[in-house]
């Protein structure tokens, strides 16, 4: 069976300067070795894997667009974790879009675009954090901090006509 070889997402290892991507429709993510450029690649528990971001401990977090679900990747142990986003009512799905680390605190940030929220994963305690958006059909692309520990975040809709206040993104 032939799978799409379509990258979106890559991260560098604070570990060993490793280059990890994550194959979007593949369901998998991948490891170039530095030294020989050879690739190792690691099906994922659920699909739908992009915005990939290493922790300052060499973890790997994994939004699954498709399923709603955060992974967590030991590269050392080469295994994962399934963790559930939390949604605010039954029957009701999130699809994580970008995905950022803190790298001095380890706190995952997570854009739960269904819901118009951005949602913050303390990995120490298990649980989430969530903050509401000013505005409704934001869609977060990517997440980001400032040097002194603000988050920032950007957004753009398709189509932009859908955006609560009519102005596009």
């Amino acid at each position: 069976q032939k799978v799409l070889n379509w990258p979106y997402g890559i991260d560098i290892s604070p570990v060993d300067g490793s280059v990890w991507y994550a194959k979007l429709l593949g369901n998998r993510i991948g490891v170039v070795d530095r030294e020989t450029l050879e690739v190792t690649e690691f099906h994922t528990p659920h699909s739908g894997p992009r915005r990939m971001r290493f922790g300052p401990d060499g973890i790997l977090w994994i939004p699954s667009f498709d399923e709603g679900k955060l992974m967590r990747f030991d590269p050392q142990s080469k295994q994962f974790e399934s963790i559930a986003l939390p949604v605010l009512s039954q029957g009701e799905y999130e699809m994580p879009y970008a995905l950022a680390v803190h790298q001095k605190t380890g706190d995952v940030w997570i854009a739960a675009n269904n819901t118009d929220r951005v949602l913050r994963y303390l990995p120490a305690e298990k649980r989430f954090i969530a903050y509401p958006m000013p505005n409704r059909v934001i869609w977060f692309r990517d997440i980001d901090f400032t040097s002194d520990g603000k988050v920032c975040m950007s957004n753009a809709n398709l189509p932009a006509y859908a955006h609560e206040d009519l102005v596009p993104a």
